[in-house]
């Protein structure tokens, strides 16, 4: 087998990209939003084209990852896209 595709720089951004959904896991309201380490704000009529306080509406732990926009690039209602956590799961087993 060739491992060559899997040297330092693949296990870096590997590594980046499971911080980046541990720490979307966490739940966010407007009291810790200086611990967001996204957020997402734009002036808009609309309010389905952005997000509440930059990081959407408070919500609880699930374990589920946070997200900010649907696949149509709406603002999510909920902050959990459920189709995106199954996949999720199933690509990183």
């Amino acid at each position: 087998q060739d491992a060559r595709p899997y040297g330092g720089r693949w296990r870096q951004a590997v590594r980046t990209i499971l911080r980046t959904l541990r720490s979307m896991q966490k739940p966010l309201t407007p009291l810790n939003i200086t611990k967001a380490p996204y957020t997402y704000q734009a002036a808009s009529k609309e309010p389905k084209d952005t997000l509440g306080h930059g990081i959407g509406r408070p919500h609880r732990y699930t374990g589920m990852i946070r997200g900010a926009f649907m696949p149509s690039d709406d603002a999510f209602q909920l902050p959990y896209h459920v189709p995106g956590n199954a996949m999720a799961v199933v690509e990183l087993r």
